[in-house]
């Protein structure tokens, strides 16, 4: 679900790139690169950056087969990379 919907933003990005300006794009390819770990291997999905240990404690639910979609790490940059990516949307929509 979660690399369906990022392949759906990616999508759009890239179909409407002509409309963002070059450092919207930019912080949010950024953003993606420390969200996910891209590039796996041909006809591999991403994995998410994130650690199963995290997503147990929020999910009783958490099927163990789900470990193998994570990269187990976090990305220290990922918060500030995502609110860079806000505040030009922002920007950038006229709010």
């Amino acid at each position: 679900m979660v690399i369906s919907c990022k392949r759906y933003a990616d999508g759009l990005m890239h179909s409407y790139r002509a409309l963002w300006p070059p450092d919207t794009f930019r912080a949010y390819n950024d953003y993606m690169n420390t969200a996910f770990a891209t590039f796996q291997g041909v006809g591999i999905d991403a994995r998410i950056n994130t650690s199963s240990e995290r997503k147990q404690r929020e999910n009783a639910n958490w099927s163990p087969e789900w470990n193998k979609r994570l990269t187990g790490e976090v990305n220290p940059a990922h918060q500030g990379k995502y609110q860079e990516l806000m505040s030009l949307f922002k920007r950038d929509l006229g709010y």
